[in-house]
């Protein structure tokens, strides 16, 4: 063997080494997916609705972002919403404030106002029973029972 040539104990160590470091290696990957697992959020990623040209962006705290592109007049509605995930329910809770309104009105062009921006996003602004299947997210509104169905098109 070239490595340590004739010394086993050199190979000893060497080799004690290698399984030390793939150990450790192993259980830092592991626990990794664990965390992700039981710890993580399922919806983080980017979606796309597959009705219009609606994107939601859901990040890792309680943070979305919603953007709907050729809303008024080829301009792009960005909104940030909150969200809040019940993960044992199964439940997310997007809520948008009225400064995110405001400055999701005064970013298009013309006369827009809040509550004109309130009352497009109104169908995102609620609660859904959510299920995710591979890259394909369900929302389904909680009081009417109507479905949002997205794709993945992006993970944060």
């Amino acid at each position: 063997m070239l490595v340590a040539k004739n010394n086993e104990e050199k190979r000893s160590r060497i080799w004690r080494n290698v399984i030390i470091i793939a150990s450790v290696l192993l259980v830092i990957v592991i626990g990794y997916f664990l965390y992700q697992g039981f710890f993580g959020n399922p919806l983080a990623g980017t979606w796309k609705h597959d009705e219009s040209d609606l994107t939601l962006e859901i990040r890792e705290k309680d943070t979305a972002v919603l953007t709907w592109d050729n809303l008024y007049e080829d301009q792009t509605l960005v909104l940030n919403l909150q969200f809040s995930l019940d993960k044992s329910q199964k439940v997310v809770t997007f809520r948008a404030s009225q400064e995110a309104l405001e400055e999701a009105a005064e970013a298009l062009e013309g006369d827009v106002a809040a509550e004109d921006v309130e009352s497009v996003v109104d169908q995102m602004v609620t609660s859904f029973d959510y299920s995710v299947d591979g890259t394909e997210l369900t929302l389904t509104e909680r009081e009417y029972g109507e479905q949002m169905l997205f794709y993945r098109t992006g993970r944060n």
